[in-house]
């Protein structure tokens, strides 16, 4: 449902919203000239290639081309629809949005994403009661948090709950506030049988809430009181929840993390209050899957280093090294801490708190150190042990696209098994040539080799971006400059920033021309505006001659053309010559 915001409105928003402000606490920005550099949120890189501007509001990233300004990037990064950004973003910076703006149609209805967000609060609430109820099982499942040595400060910042072991209590809450069974399906709160029915998808369980960075809550996680299977139940795939890019309690876990630059990885909802209550704030859990690369480059914007805290058991060790072949694939400095065998996060840091858990870190081990000694253990010693270690590891190497970074876990991973380097290098470089391209792997942009006309006609419209000098305006128009330009998506650039400015000049002009343009030509003008260039009044002016001058000179050039085509009796070049000319005089006349 769209819901019409003013175009004053959207504008204000604009303005308040700082974008290094909102992007800086998704993703590690460095200073860098007049902008700010990171890795980027989009893809997988290892160097940074991703750019803001404050100066013009607006993002770029140099790798895999996505830019925009502060409403596109929240749309790309969380999935949002335009008016959800325009709402989040009101809200953040004390806003309103009027409602007499709103038909009364308007105002009855929200959005579907808002509806489930909405819903899922209702049901935290609701098991948040029932675990504070006079009733046996509640009593029960609290002596089980009580057992397991959670305080009652760690059950309200968690938002810890309890399912009843009912078929459907939540769905006869859920449909005294108007909510249908088919809703709370569709949001995974509820399960339907072969007869069509449905029931409460959680049931006797201790239950977890799911939230986004921001704290808004898009699942849930159960665990059973006693040993009965499944241990633990986790929401389906949603339109709220996805698993692979969730991680439990990162919302918690993210000004920590960016405090102290290393977040801790686990596997457990409990593990995780566990490392909470004893100080260590820094952690977070995947959610009953195999750590994934999106997981991998969200924690990139909290820490510089990243530590998976799992059990030494085969399980633990098995889940370590797939996540190692994740870690050194995304370029990541990563560690494997192994605890005690017998031992969990949650087990280790009762029995031996928080000075016990930092002393254990001390011990941790390198992703690829702990990679190269797994494939030992598995593999032995022996030279075809060896063999076989060496396989695996030129296998995950293979994946790492930087020559200097493979070249440098080449060298420690030789040292490690007594190989000769240049051997190893050799036949990683070997296999490196034999893999096929990831499909995950970013591709390089083309580069084409441009006419210097067109490469002026870029340099103008940039120029006009960076450079929005009153002075300098007002001569590309006193020239009618624009109507020079031979590419239709450049001049049509030129246009829409003559018309943003004739409105509204400013430093910010790229992000108001933003909000004005489709999105396929969002990051094209992104990238023509966050790019770094010592403009001045001389520079600029010079620039505008030059095209100007090039472009009479073209003219010329073809009149003389022209005149030979017709003294040779060439009449199908002069054909091709005389359409030249008529597009020429399309595109001079004013």
């Amino acid at each position: 449902m769209e819901i019409r915001i003013p175009e004053e409105k959207i504008s204000e928003i604009r303005v308040a919203s700082n974008i290094l402000d909102v992007i800086s606490e998704r993703v590690l920005l460095k200073k860098t000239g007049k902008n700010w550099t990171g890795l980027c949120p989009f893809h997988s890189e290892k160097t940074p290639s991703f750019t803001v501007s404050p100066d013009k509001q607006i993002y770029y990233c140099f790798g895999c081309g996505a830019g925009g300004n502060v409403f596109s990037f929240l749309m790309k990064l969380d999935g949002l629809s335009f008016v959800e950004v325009l709402k989040t973003l009101a809200s953040r910076y004390r806003i309103d949005i009027p409602e007499k703006e709103l038909t009364p149609s308007q105002k009855r209805r929200i959005s579907e994403r808002e509806k489930f967000f909405e819903i899922n609060s209702l049901a935290c609430s609701f098991f948040r009661s029932n675990l504070f109820s006079d009733s046996t099982e509640a009593g029960n499942a609290r002596g089980y948090l009580e057992k397991r040595s959670i305080n009652s400060a760690n059950i309200n910042a968690f938002g810890i709950g309890y399912a009843s072991d009912s078929w459907d209590s939540l769905l006869r809450f859920l449909k005294s506030r108007n909510i249908s069974p088919e809703i709370a399906e569709r949001i995974g709160l509820a399960v339907k049988n072969k007869n069509g029915g449905f029931y409460d998808r959680f049931r006797n369980r201790i239950v977890f809430p799911i939230s986004d960075v921001s704290g808004r809550i898009t699942g849930f996680g159960g665990r059973v009181l006693d040993d009965s299977k499944p241990k633990y139940l986790n929401s389906p795939e949603t339109a709220l929840y996805h698993k692979g890019k969730s991680l439990y309690a990162l919302n918690l876990a993210k000004e920590k993390s960016r405090e102290e630059g290393v977040v801790y990885i686990s596997e457990g909802y409990l593990d995780i209050v566990s490392l909470h209550q004893f100080g260590i704030t820094n952690s977070v859990a995947t959610l009953g899957t195999a750590l994934t690369s999106d997981q991998v480059r969200i924690l990139k914007g909290y820490a510089t280093s990243m530590v998976l805290v799992y059990d030494s058991d085969e399980a633990g060790r098995s889940a370590a090294v797939r996540s190692a072949e994740v870690f050194i694939r995304e370029g990541v400095d990563a560690y494997v801490l192994l605890l005690p065998e017998g031992h969990d996060p949650d087990s280790f840091v009762r029995e031996k708190g928080l000075d016990g858990f930092k002393h254990a870190a001390e011990s941790k081990k390198s992703i690829m150190d702990f990679f190269i000694d797994e494939g030992i253990r598995m593999h032995g010693v022996s030279v075809a042990g060896r063999v076989k270690v060496v396989e695996n590891v030129c296998s995950v190497l293979a994946l790492v696209n930087d020559r200097v970074e493979r070249s440098l876990y080449a060298k420690q991973a030789s040292l490690r098994l007594g190989i000769d380097p240049g051997a190893f290098l050799e036949k990683l470089e070997k296999k490196n040539t034999q893999e096929p391209t990831p499909v995950n792997r970013v591709r390089p942009v083309p580069k084409t080799i441009e006419a210097d006309s067109l490469r002026m006609e870029r340099m103008i419209v940039s120029m006009m971006l960076q450079f929005p000098d009153a002075d300098v305006i007002a001569e590309i128009k006193k020239r009618n400059l624009v109507d020079l330009f031979s590419d239709e998506k450049l001049k049509f650039s030129a246009l829409t920033i003559l018309e943003t400015y004739s409105e509204k000049s400013g430093s910010d002009l790229a992000s108001d021309v933003l909000g004005r343009i489709d999105e396929g030509l969002k990051s094209f003008i992104a990238e023509l505006g966050v790019c770094e260039h010592p403009w001045t009044i001389e520079g600029c002016m010079g620039l505008i001659n030059q095209f100007q001058s090039k472009r009479r000179r073209g003219e010329k050039d073809l009149l003389e053309r022209i005149k030979e085509a017709e003294m040779s009796n060439d009449h199908g070049l002069l054909l091709k010559l005389l359409k030249e000319k008529q597009e020429m005089v399309r595109r001079n006349r004013t």
